[in-house]
């Protein structure tokens, strides 16, 4: 009860910050802006978010393949859209659309319950460690843009919470033998504390399987810099095709800065926050309120609207074909490459 009431305490204060910038805007200007930005140069940075989209599956594939766990390309794609969809309507910091994923790989794929966990959290950590080097990059290219504004210290905050997060999971997966000792002096039946211990020994093969080939952790962490990088690209290429005077690098920051904002968890897919963030740093750098605003709506609804439209017809898609005929549309689900 009371979690559902902090969800909703929590979700109109995300729809209050909304409904305050947008009424800021000029709706008439603002629609001016957005029609000149063209159905053609929609379409381009849609595309753009297709690849990025190709590129998580890559890696999630590329991250089973290192630790034994060789997925079906169909079921891949199935399962991160489903999750993709549940991070789109839940503000959880992505809490929800993994723990969907847990499910679905022990459901669909037979994983284990520690090697789903061993593999949704591989990513997250080498995905998110990532994201923490380029927005500290970010932080340290734009302080002198922001230091004298109040802002800088909710960023540096939120900057904080994110690196004692990675580091508490990081310590506590690196140090899961203290774990292990803690469950032994716990009392509860032998038959629990078995399966804890014997879950966490299998994570810990799994961890180590993925961390003991260098070359393969490098490689990841390089690759979720190219996927989070495709994100500033996005950014950039708006940017310039609503002819805001901003140079790759302030653009680019102000993208990760504006995620880094959007992962308090308010509203679904941290709505409210990133807009926020977006359009008050852009006014710092003198954009007029209502191109900033512009910006940020095309600018989210690649990133977040056109993926939810993306999954919701997929999905749509898959239960009709699961209707019509289920026995056909599985073979090709289940299809290895």
């Amino acid at each position: 009860m009371k979690s559902r009431l902090k969800r909703i305490i929590l979700s109109l204060i995300g729809l209050i910050m909304i409904l305050g910038i947008l009424r800021l805007a000029d709706f008439s200007e603002l629609k001016i802006h957005l029609k000149n930005f063209g159905i053609v140069n929609l379409a381009i940075v849609c595309f753009l978010q297709v690849i990025t989209m190709v590129l998580i599956n890559i890696q999630w594939f590329t991250i089973s393949k290192e630790i034994g766990q060789k997925m079906p390309i169909g079921k891949l794609i199935h399962i991160n859209t489903i999750s993709t969809f549940v991070e789109s309507i839940t503000p959880s910091v992505k809490a929800g659309g993994e723990a969907v994923k847990v499910y679905l790989l022990k459901s669909d794929l037979g994983f284990t319950t520690a090697n789903a966990i061993a593999l949704v959290t591989i990513q997250k950590i080498v995905s998110f460690f990532a994201f923490l080097v380029l927005s500290f990059i970010s932080i340290l290219l734009t302080i002198n843009k922001i230091y004298y504004n109040e802002y800088f210290n909710y960023i540096i905050v939120v900057f904080v919470i994110l690196l004692s997060i990675f580091a508490m999971v990081l310590f506590t997966v690196i140090f899961s033998n203290s774990t292990l000792r803690i469950i032994k002096r716990l009392s509860i039946k032998d038959s629990i504390k078995f399966k804890i211990e014997k879950g966490i020994n299998q994570f810990n093969i799994t961890f180590n399987l993925f961390t003991k080939n260098k070359k393969g952790l490098f490689f990841q962490i390089f690759f979720s810099i190219v996927i989070w990088s495709f994100y500033a690209i996005k950014s950039t290429i708006i940017a310039n095709m609503l002819d805001l005077q901003l140079s790759v690098i302030t653009i680019s920051a102000f993208t990760f800065l504006s995620y880094m904002a959007g992962m308090i968890p308010l509203l679904p897919g941290g709505l409210g926050a990133f807009e926020g963030s977006m359009v008050f740093l852009l006014s710092i750098m003198q954009v007029p309120m209502v191109e900033g605003i512009a910006f940020t709506v095309i600018l989210r609804f690649v990133t977040f609207w056109f993926v939810c439209i993306v999954s919701i017809t997929y999905l749509a898609i898959y239960y009709l074909i699961n209707i019509i005929d289920r026995k056909e549309f599985k073979k090709w689900l289940y299809k290895t490459t």
